[in-house]
């Protein structure tokens, strides 16, 4: 089991194994926001999330989440998600994306 997150993106050109690779590839999904990779607008995060409360996020990840995997990276298996506040505070697009996942290889 592994975890995965949009705290921070701190890319690795190179990897040193294929589990490390995949791992970066999911938190690249979680870091990206749709329409920011050309020919390729559906890819990563829907803007309309920053708007939201934290509280009504959960649900729309998953349904968002699971078929961007399924599609981009399907060696991650989501086994679970929760979304954590920054500072404590509950704001709109103030959180952060937690995953546990199993890596398939």
């Amino acid at each position: 089991m592994h975890e995965i997150t949009n705290k921070s993106l701190k890319i690795n050109y190179m990897p040193d194994n294929l589990i490390e690779e995949i791992l970066q590839n999911g938190r690249t999904i979680l870091t990206t926001f749709a329409g920011t990779v050309p020919l390729m607008r559906e890819f990563a995060q829907d803007w309309a999330l920053i708007d939201r409360k934290s509280t009504e996020v959960t649900n729309i990840l998953l349904n968002k989440l699971i078929p961007l995997f399924k599609r981009y990276e399907p060696r991650i298996r989501i086994n679970s998600l929760r979304v954590e506040l920054k500072d404590g505070e509950e704001t709109n697009g103030n959180f952060y994306i937690i995953l546990e996942v199993e890596v398939i290889v």
